[in-house]
């Protein structure tokens, strides 16, 4: 196969990849993406060592009890937390769906 033939081929599975996923967009409801919803479900659970401490509505510390009251201080309006987690994956880490959870109730 020639280079132009690979790249042309390459492209067209590339084209249906795309209108594959544009498909499946058009179906899902909601804001984020089903295994976003999934893993932040799983996530919310277990963490009772978690201890936060509000300092405002979009700002707080929360303590580690298993780490030896290690701090991390979690900012809702940037989407960031010290552990870097949050900056990193773009999905809020344990510290801030514990925070997050604490807010909803």
């Amino acid at each position: 196969m020639s280079v132009d033939e690979l790249a042309i081929t390459l492209r067209d599975t590339i084209m249906i990849l795309m209108n594959k996923r544009i498909t499946i967009g058009y179906f899902l409801e909601g804001e984020m993406l089903p295994v976003a919803t999934q893993k932040i479900n799983n996530g919310s659970r277990g963490h009772g060592h978690l201890k936060t401490c509000k300092s405002s509505n979009t700002m707080a510390e929360v303590r580690d009890t298993d780490k030896k009251n290690l701090r991390i201080v979690v900012e809702l309006d940037e989407h960031g937390c010290t552990c870097l987690e949050w900056q990193h994956t773009g999905q809020p880490c344990e510290h801030a769906l514990v925070f997050l959870m604490e807010r909803r109730t």
